[in-house]
């Protein structure tokens, strides 16, 4: 049974819904910047001093020549005058001032959880960690962006999961906590469960694709350039770098988790279709997924569908946690 809330707790699961809200955003301009190529345009990590964009000319000279030494200018944008260097600067500014703004929100939440008593026990170890989580969060994207400015000037695949899995994991845990703070409980549930591991799986194989740029080969479906298997899904060594490096197999394997997660979801949707209602929306959802991932692959990866089929996977594990904590009785049902 949920309980009635008091006015510190409805104001704390506003500031987490908020909180939720701020991630989502953050992690959809982190797409939109590295689907324009601006991720590598700011060279320096400076947390404080940093908050400023250049406000001079000679500030602008002085960044743009920062970049200027960087591999990616070097060896793809070395064409690149001021001008257009300001134009991916700017995404990649604001996209580390959101991250900031996040950062310094969640410390609020954290400051409002530990000077109310009666928030105090229950909710200052969950909002360490949501401080703690977007902290790393923000060491991780630097550290992301540090892999391209040395020899290769594209960021590590590896980083780059980590660092996505990480916001989604963010995602999950501020709309779970805000649920929390709303009183609802939840029997675990191995099937429940299955579908969320599967879904993170595919998260994280997506997030090798977009490392990788693996969605610029095989434009075709179902078959990829007529083959059921690409070519080449031996070609390196050691064999299991495959899994993980090997453009085209990174790409099946990312196709043949996506086709898994709907079948999955659809078995879960028809188990619990009276249990909560949420489920018809995170079916829906599903097959939206499946259909933006397919265009953006047949489109060769047009920034705006890229984008949409990111910001779907969001929603899609948003649902997730909805379905779980709306169900009636807080139980959802498993296959017999």
């Amino acid at each position: 049974m949920t309980k009635k809330l008091d006015s510190s707790e409805k104001l704390l699961s506003l500031g987490i819904f908020i909180a939720y809200g701020m991630i989502l955003i953050m992690i959809l301009i982190g797409g939109a910047t590295r689907l324009t190529g601006s991720g590598l345009s700011i060279v320096e990590w400076r947390l404080i001093s940093g908050i400023f964009p250049p406000l001079s000319k000679a500030a602008w000279q002085h960044t743009f020549e920062l970049y200027q030494k960087t591999p990616e200018f070097l060896k793809v944008n070395s064409w690149m005058d001021l001008e257009s260097f300001k134009n991916i600067f700017w995404l990649e500014y604001i996209h580390r001032l959101w991250g900031r703004a996040l950062g310094l929100f969640s410390l609020m939440l954290l400051f409002y959880g530990y000077s109310i008593s009666s928030l105090r026990q229950r909710y200052l170890k969950p909002l360490l960690i949501l401080v703690g989580a977007i902290a790393s969060q923000g060491i991780l994207g630097w550290i992301m962006v540090k892999s391209g400015l040395i020899d290769d000037p594209h960021v590590s695949a590896y980083r780059l999961c980590v660092h996505f899995l990480l916001g989604a994991f963010l995602l999950y845990y501020t709309l779970a906590l805000a649920f929390k703070v709303k009183g609802n409980t939840l029997q675990k549930r191995r099937l429940y469960y299955s579908v969320l591991g599967l879904l993170c799986l595919t998260l994280a194989y997506g997030a090798f694709v977009a490392g990788l740029k693996a969605g610029l080969l095989y434009n075709t479906f179902p078959l990829m350039d007529g083959r059921v298997l690409p070519e080449g899904f031996w070609s390196l060594h050691p064999f299991y770098r495959n899994f993980f490096e090997n453009h085209g197999v990174v790409q099946f394997i990312h196709r043949m988790l996506a086709f898994s997660v709907l079948g999955l979801i659809a078995f879960y949707v028809i188990l619990n279709r009276k249990e909560s209602k949420w489920v018809w929306g995170l079916g829906g959802m599903v097959m939206v997924q499946i259909i933006l991932g397919v265009l953006t692959l047949l489109y060769q990866v047009p920034s705006g569908l890229a984008l949409a089929h990111q910001g779907s996977a969001l929603i899609l594990l948003s649902l997730m946690i909805v379905t779980r904590l709306s169900a009636k009785n807080g139980v959802l049902r498993e296959s017999r």
